[in-house]
């Protein structure tokens, strides 16, 4: 797998950094790696914010961790009733 460049644009709702040209799955996973400062933006390495690397087209994606479980809305759903 290689990171992403220039060239390479994003599918679907995928979002690209703009500073270090990273592609994350989305836009809020994209905005949790950037450090915002009075002169200017910078980017934290994604794997030690517990992103997750993903092949697609041939490059790293970065993606949100798996949830520790899944949700069950179904379940909430039948306790709330009774």
């Amino acid at each position: 797998m290689r990171e992403a460049i220039e060239s390479d644009l994003p599918k679907g709702v995928e979002a690209q950094c703009p500073v270090c040209w990273r592609i994350f799955t989305r836009n809020s996973v994209a905005e949790r790696h950037k450090t915002y400062r009075p002169l200017g933006t910078t980017c934290a390495d994604p794997a030690s914010l517990g992103l997750v690397p993903k092949e697609r087209r041939g490059l790293v994606v970065w993606s949100g961790p798996p949830p520790s479980e899944p949700l069950r809305r179904d379940a909430q759903r039948m306790e709330g009733s009774e």
